[in-house]
């Protein structure tokens, strides 16, 4: 694996654990010199929150499905909405040890994203409370049942799985069959990315 860095004065030698090559360079030129010939799969971009240009880096990284991380200072839910929106795969502190960074580093070239500790709780609450109040749901939830939608509609909510059993009077077993047939017909792999793709569809609703 290659590590490729777009930031200047990192410190410290956690960044150097990394497996694999390390590079830091300064610029998108530099950046896009250093990946020319690589496949996506061999490398990882780790860009800071705060680049002067990271919107135009993380469209290019993004059309050519580069796996990119966004690094913070200090966290923002806004940001992070704004960095997975952008193709990022991953929304950590720059903070993060050595052995945070290869998990990250794992799971984000296995198909999943990584999203704070301290965001996870309750992010699935964090579009029902930030978002304009919508008259229909989401057109991609038309190819799912009555039943599913509801299970999705309150998973948007913020419910867990066991809220959501409570309320609808069925089993715990059951909502997650629901979640999991709703899953696989919207093309999501669990309830971060359906809080995503519903965001996407809704802020693309009003522009």
């Amino acid at each position: 694996m290659e590590h490729i860095f777009l930031t200047l004065g990192l410190e410290g030698t956690r960044f150097e654990k990394l497996s694999g090559r390390l590079h830091q360079v300064e610029s998108a030129g530099e950046l896009n010199t250093r990946l020319e010939g690589k496949h996506a799969e061999d490398v990882t971009v780790w860009l800071m929150s705060d680049q002067v240009d990271r919107s135009a880096v993380a469209a290019d990284l993004s059309s050519k499905r580069y796996k990119f991380v966004v690094l913070y200072r200090t966290p923002d839910v806004s940001d992070l909405f704004a960095a997975l929106n952008s193709g990022a795969k991953a929304y950590a502190s720059v903070a993060a040890s050595s052995r945070v960074l290869e998990r990250i580093t794992d799971v984000i070239h296995q198909g999943g994203l990584w999203v704070p500790e301290q965001f996870l709780a309750n992010l699935t609450g964090l579009l029902h409370r930030n978002s304009a109040p919508v008259a229909s749901d989401p057109e991609s939830f038309a190819i799912l049942s009555k039943r599913e939608r509801q299970v999705c509609e309150k998973v948007l909510s913020g419910q867990t799985n066991q809220q959501i059993a409570d309320s609808l009077f069925v089993s715990e077993r059951t909502v997650k069959a629901h979640l999991t047939s709703s899953f696989q017909k919207l093309g999501v792999k669990d309830r971060l990315q359906l809080v995503l793709k519903v965001q996407r569809e809704l802020s693309s609703s009003v522009e």
